[in-house]
């Protein structure tokens, strides 16, 4: 792993970093004021010291922290299990923006049937056991059905795809986040446009 030079806290660090950098002040939390270090600090906040430098800037971050759209690229990072996946896409480079829902609706025709049999049983018994447990039953088959359902956003250029989870992500929202995305890679485009135009 490419790191920074090791130093104490509030220390100089006279060489570069791994890109060449100059070794800038860290400005991520506690550590404000301090310079970047090798170890897990420094993998949290080497990409905010680059983007600086390349006047990047941050416009979309899930709640997650698993998927970031700034004003160069989408970036997926995650860790589950003990794997870990990283997949960064510039913004020149996305073709397509997808959601993808699926969901298992016989779960709640299921739920609805075993409702109608409460009702059915209740009524030619006095005792309203029968019904309680069809009830019960019959929502353990809802929240099965929620449970299940799944939900992406799914995000492709030539060469891969970003599949970010969005499961209880409103529609509404998961299109706000490509109206997003196309705005910064239209805004992306014509930024290269006017730089090769001003050459």
């Amino acid at each position: 792993m490419t790191s920074w030079p090791v130093t104490a806290r509030g220390g100089s660090v006279s060489k570069a970093g791994p890109w060449g950098e100059p070794a800038v002040p860290c400005e991520c939390g506690p550590y404000a004021g301090d310079r970047c270090w090798a170890g897990v600090h420094w993998l949290n906040c080497r990409e905010r010291h680059r983007a600086k430098i390349l006047g990047e800037k941050t416009i979309l971050t899930a709640d997650t922290g698993e998927f970031t759209l700034t004003s160069h690229k989408v970036r997926f990072r995650a860790e589950r299990g003990g794997r870990a996946q990283v997949t960064s896409i510039m913004l020149e480079h996305v073709t397509s923006c997808d959601v993808h829902r699926s969901s298992n609706p016989v779960f709640l025709a299921i739920a609805s049937l075993v409702f109608v049999f409460g009702l059915w049983a209740s009524g030619q018994s006095s005792e309203p056991h029968g019904f309680f447990i069809c009830l019960a039953i019959g929502l353990v088959f809802v929240a099965i059905y929620f449970l299940t359902r799944r939900q992406y956003l799914v995000i492709a250029s030539p060469s891969s795809k970003i599949y970010v989870r969005a499961h209880t992500m409103p529609l509404s929202k998961l299109i706000d986040a490509i109206d997003d995305i196309e705005a910064a890679k239209n805004a992306r485009y014509l930024s290269a446009h006017d730089g090769e135009a001003g050459a």
